[in-house]
C-alpha cells in the first residue's frame, strides 16, 4: 500500500478553553461508505490550551489502518489554530477497514477518532471527495472541451494598485496534468468569469471598476468589450446559457441622508457576445445579497442569501428561498428551501439533472424534477470554494480561503442493462411467396384425427338404410 500525504495549515474554529485537550474530527472517509482502492483520509485537528495564556499547537497526527500505523504527519509549530491533514491511501485491499487518527498536542495531550469504510473494485468514489494535490490557488474556473481553465492572479487588483500580470492555468481531469502559461496584462480581477464559444469573459461593475474583457483561448489575446451598464456594489455573479451570459449583482441607492435610508436592488442583465450588447431583464422579486448563483436547463437559480431588515441596511436576515428565472419565458418563480442555505459555490449536471451547492463542510443537492433537496458527502476542507465546475459528471472545486482544490463524484453511473434474450417461437410463419406443398413443409403439427366409436358407425348405417326404405315405399305408392 502506497501513502501520499500533505499538510494544509488552516485557521478554523477556536483553540479551546483552559485546560482543554486537542480535538480531531475525520471528514473523509464517511462512515460505512464504499470506496475504490484509493481512499482519501481527511481530518481537522484543533489544539487546546495548557494554561489560560498558553495556547497549544498540534505537534503530530498519526494514521492507523486496521490497527497498523501507516504514516505520521507533523503539525506547524507556528499555527495555533486548527490544521487540515490529508492522507491518500493507495492500493487498499478489498473488504472492510477501520481508519483511526490520533492527535498529539505540543504539551502531550492527545485525542483520537476513527471511522469504518469498505473497499470494492466496482466503486467509482460515488458520493465522495478527493483532494487534488499540487494545485495553485485560483478563484475562478471554466470548462472548454473537457479541460478546466483558470486565471491565476499575480496580484490583487483594485483601482489604486497595479496588476503585475496573470497566468492562465489548464487542468486535464482525464490525465491529471496541469499546465501554466503567461497571458497579457489586463487591469482586471478574475473572480467573475464566464465562457462562451472558447472565449472567456472577465467582468466587473463595482463602483468605478467597470470592465468587460474577452480572452480568446485559441489566439491568447484580450479584447475590451462593453461593460454592464448598471452599477453594482458587490461582485457580479455570471452564468452562461445558450451562448449568452447572465449577470446579477447587488446594489443600493441612498434616498435620504437623514437616517441613511436606502433602496436595495439586484441588477439583472444579459450579455450577447455576438453583438457586444446588454439587455436589462425583469427585476429579481426578492432582493438578496451574498447568494449562490447557478443555472440548469435554461433557467437561472438564485439560492439563499440575506435580505436587509431595515432601510439603513444594518440588519441582515437570512432567507429560505430559491428564485428561478426561465430564460425562455422571461419570468421569475419562487420556492422555499428546507433550511437557510449560506453562501456557496454552485454548478449543475444534466445526467441526472441536479444543482450542487458546495459550502463550508457541506454539499447540498437539488433535484428540479422532484423539487427536493438532499445532502452529499460534506466538503472535507470546511472551506467554501471560489468556483465549482462539472466535467463528465464529476465536480471540481477550486480556491477558497485556503486554496484547496477538490474532486467530487456525486453518483455512480449505472452499467447498461444487458439486452433481453429473445426466445425462438415454437411455430414459424411461411413466406408469403412460398406455399407449403405437404405437411412436411409446414412446421405446424398435424392435428390428430378424432377416434369414432364402433356403435356410432352401426347406428349411422341403420339410419341411412331406414331412410332409403321409406323413400322406396313412397315411390311405389305413387
Amino acid at each position: 500500500m502506497t501513502v501520499f500525504s500533505t499538510l494544509i495549515p488552516a485557521a478554523i474554529g477556536n483553540p479551546g478553553i483552559h485546560g482543554s485537550p486537542p480535538t480531531i474530527a475525520i471528514t473523509s472517509p464517511a462512515e460505512s461508505k464504499t470506496y475504490g482502492t484509493t481512499v482519501e483520509v481527511c481530518a481537522i485537528a484543533s489544539p487546546g490550551r495548557y494554561t489560560v495564556s498558553n495556547t497549544e499547537t498540534i505537534s503530530s497526527v498519526n494514521c492507523f489502518l486496521d490497527g497498523k500505523q501507516v504514516i505520521t504527519l507533523y503539525g506547524s509549530i507556528s499555527d495555533y489554530g486548527s490544521q487540515f491533514f490529508v492522507y491518500e491511501l493507495i492500493n487498499v485491499s478489498l473488504g472492510s477497514h477501520v481508519v483511526m487518527l490520533t492527535c498529539m498536542s505540543s504539551w502531550g495531550n492527545s485525542a483520537s477518532a476513527q471511522t469504518r469504510f469498505d473497499v470494492s473494485n466496482s466503486s467509482t468514489f460515488a458520493d465522495s471527495w478527493r483532494v487534488l494535490p499540487g494545485t495553485p490557488a485560483v478563484d475562478n474556473a471554466f470548462v472548454v472541451n473537457g479541460t478546466i481553465y483558470s486565471f491565476e492572479d499575480k496580484g490583487i487588483i483594485y483601482n489604486y494598485m497595479k496588476n503585475p500580470g496573470m497566468n492562465l492555468t489548464s487542468y486535464n481531469p482525464a490525465t491529471g496534468v496541469r499546465t501554466r502559461q503567461g497571458c497579457a496584462w489586463v487591469n482586471a480581477s478574475t473572480e467573475n468569469v464566464a465562457c462562451v464559444g472558447g472565449v472567456a469573459y472577465v467582468m466587473e461593475n463595482y463602483f468605478d471598476r467597470k470592465y468587460n474583457y474577452a480572452f480568446d483561448l485559441a489566439t491568447s489575446t484580450w479584447q475590451r468589450k462593453t461593460p454592464m451598464p448598471a452599477e453594482t456594489h458587490s461582485e457580479l455573479r455570471l452564468t452562461a446559457i445558450d451562448g449568452r451570459i447572465y449577470a446579477v449583482g447587488w446594489t443600493w441607492v441612498l434616498v435620504s441622508s437623514q437616517g441613511y435610508s436606502f433602496v436595495f436592488s439586484n441588477p439583472f442583465w444579459v450579455y450577447d457576445p455576438q453583438f457586444d450588447s446588454w439587455q436589462e431583464l425583469p427585476s429579481v422579486p426578492t432582493v438578496v445579497n451574498d447568494f449562490t448563483f447557478s443555472s440548469l436547463d435554461g433557467k437561472v437559480y438564485i439560492i439563499g442569501g440575506y435580505t436587509r431588515g431595515n432601510p439603513a441596511g444594518t440588519q441582515d436576515i437570512p432567507v429560505q428561498l430559491m428564485q428561478i428565472f426561465d430564460t425562455k419565458t422571461n419570468r421569475w418563480s419562487q420556492t422555499t428551501t428546507p433550511t437557510y442555505i449560506p453562501s456557496a459555490a454552485g454548478c449543475s449536471s444534466d445526467t441526472p439533472k441536479r444543482i450542487y451547492l458546495v459550502g463550508s463542510n457541506q454539499t447540498l443537492i437539488y433535484n428540479p424534477d422532484e423539487q427536493s433537496w438532499s445532502k452529499g458527502a460534506p466538503n472535507p476542507t470546511r472551506d467554501t470554494p471560489s468556483a465549482v465546475v462539472n466535467v463528465n459528471d464529476k465536480l471540481y472545486a477550486f480556491g477558497g480561503n485556503y486554496g484547496t482544490d477538490l474532486r467530487y463524484v456525486p453518483f455512480e453511473r449505472p452499467a447498461p442493462s444487458p439486452s433481453p434474450t429473445v426466445q425462438p417461437e415454437q411455430t414459424s410463419t411461411p413466406s408469403p411467396n412460398i406455399q407449403p406443398t405437404s405437411t412436411a413443409q409446414n412446421n405446424s403439427p398435424t392435428p390428430p384425427i378424432p377416434e369414432i366409436p364402433s356403435w356410432s358407425i352401426l347406428a349411422l348405417v341403420v339410419t341411412v338404410v331406414a331412410a332409403g326404405a321409406v323413400r322406396l315405399r313412397k315411390k311405389k305408392s305413387s
